[in-house]
């Protein structure tokens, strides 16, 4: 399943190199974003940040993943 990690890099307890295992151990990962100094709550305080992230790897992977897509009825 394509998987996007979003990943704040103002976090003293989850560094960056952590992101980038994640990377490197769960297959389908498509891409690391980072959000500039974002900390572990970083979605709910900076969703501006990473709404546009999100709807970019939804729509990669409308595109080319039938699967992910509405069933027709």
């Amino acid at each position: 399943m394509p998987t996007l990690i979003a990943w704040g890099t103002g976090d003293i307890f989850f560094r960056l190199r952590y992101a980038h295992w994640l990377r490197d151990t769960i297959p389908g990962v498509t891409d690391v974003v980072t959000i500039d100094g974002g900390r572990l709550f970083f979605p709910d305080e900076r969703a501006d940040d990473l709404v546009p992230h999100l709807r970019a790897h939804w729509a990669a992977d409308a595109a080319g993943y039938p699967s992910a897509r509405p069933a027709a009825n």
